[in-house]
Formats: structure tokens, sequence, C-alpha cells
């Protein structure tokens, strides 16, 4: 684990980047995460529910993205503090 992670780092950023798609009319958020990123798990935390799965080629490496949705992005947002 780096000194940088577990500070609220990335749920602020997150959040904050889904306050600014609310401005902008987005009510529902989706990211795409690589299969063998290890911090996969974060999304989940965040609320993220794993929606689907697709293949991904990256310059010739073959993997999948996971696919973690909000329906309501309003669930993000209220995480700012």
């Amino acid at each position: 684990m780096f000194d940088w992670q577990r500070r609220g780092i990335g749920r602020k950023l997150v959040s904050c980047a889904a306050l600014e798609l609310k401005k902008q009319g987005a009510k529902s958020l989706l990211i795409a995460v690589q299969e063998d990123n290890p911090n996969k798990k974060f999304y989940e935390y965040l609320g993220g529910q794993l929606v689907g799965k697709r293949p991904l080629d990256w310059e010739g490496y073959a993997t999948r993205e996971f696919l973690f949705g909000w329906q309501n992005i309003e669930v993000l947002v209220a995480q700012i503090s």
C-alpha cells in the first residue's frame, strides 16, 4: 500500500467528477476498470455495481474491462466532504 492510499483522495476525486457530470445533466455513471486492476474493490466500496464485462485490446494487450455502474449519481455526489 502506498502512503497516499486510504486517505480519501480517490473517493473525493470520483465524487467531484460525479458532481461535474451532474451539473452537465448526467443522472448515472459507468466506469470501466481493467480486469487485472488490483483496486477494483474501490469502486464497489463507493457503491458501484458490477453491471458487465467486455473484452479490451489495449495496444496488443488482451484483457477485459469490468463495468461498474451507479444508477443514481447522487450517491457519489453525497460522498463529497
